[in-house]
């Protein structure tokens, strides 16, 4: 199990949650967080060097991640009704 700490070496509440709910927000991030910065920024990209094989290519893989991360945030939305994450 993983705890999750609040500041100064305390946990929250003294709950830990189980390693799959922590894999999946930690995915839930990384996936964000490249969707946010990455693909938009890539996209761009590769329009400016008039390469929209590319822009295709990015947007597909900009496609699949979405999908990805909804899939990741049921999850995560199942596990908080069923009582994993305090």
């Amino acid at each position: 199990m993983v705890e999750i700490t609040a500041s100064k070496g305390t946990t929250a509440n003294q709950q830990p949650i189980d390693n799959c709910c922590f894999d999946i927000m930690t995915q839930v991030e990384k996936k964000a967080d490249f969707l946010y910065h990455a693909t938009g920024t890539y996209i761009q990209d590769a329009r400016a060097a008039n390469r929209p094989e590319l822009a295709h290519l990015w947007n597909a893989i900009k496609q699949d991640e979405q999908r990805h991360l909804d899939l990741l945030k049921q999850e995560f939305a199942k596990d908080v009704q069923e009582g994993r994450l305090r």
